[in-house]
């Protein structure tokens, strides 16, 4: 009886703690949950990404850098990245706010700069749209993009995210 239940249980355990994540997506690849805990980081801000969220798209670690996660249950999006701009803010501000979604009359609040950080909301399609920015003298553009769910936004991606620079930093805390 013992040697039939190590037979039995050593695969399974080894099969349970063999796996990874490979950060290489795959669009051919249905995705399911992620086998653990991943950190991505780039020169400007980590991102601790919880084990329900994947990793779409990233470009790094220098300017530009984005990074977009999905979350796997319900498809929740969000984008965090940080470019080389050249507008102002009150100009991106509005900028932002006519391509946040096609149907301006879905905009919930905003174009409003609150604590130096643009904050806009949209509702279409069934989704809660969101963008968060700042644009700095050096022309630099810091933005928090999201569709979905926002109290999965902030509790499992801005709650997990930690600026590598001030601007970054500044950004999160504003918000």
């Amino acid at each position: 009886m013992l040697k039939f239940l190590l037979i039995f249980i050593i695969p399974l355990i080894t099969a349970c703690s063999s796996g990874g994540y490979n950060s290489q997506i795959n669009p051919n690849i249905d995705y399911k949950i992620p086998t653990s805990y991943r950190v991505y980081q780039n020169n400007y801000f980590q991102v601790n990404l919880p084990s329900n969220w994947i990793v779409t798209s990233m470009e790094g670690p220098d300017k530009p850098t984005h990074i977009t996660m999905t979350n796997v249950y319900d498809e929740t999006i969000v984008t965090i990245s940080v470019v080389n701009y050249f507008r102002s803010m009150d100009e991106t501000c509005r900028l932002s706010t006519s391509n946040l979604v096609d149907n301006q009359n879905n905009i919930t609040k905003g174009p409003v700069i609150e604590k130096g950080t643009c904050k806009i909301k949209a509702y279409e399609n069934g989704k809660e749209h969101g963008m968060l920015l700042r644009v700095y003298p050096d022309q630099s553009f810091y933005s928090i993009h999201y569709e979905g769910d926002p109290v999965k936004v902030f509790t499992d991606i801005i709650h997990n995210t930690k600026g590598k620079d001030d601007k970054m930093q500044s950004l999160l805390k504003s918000i």
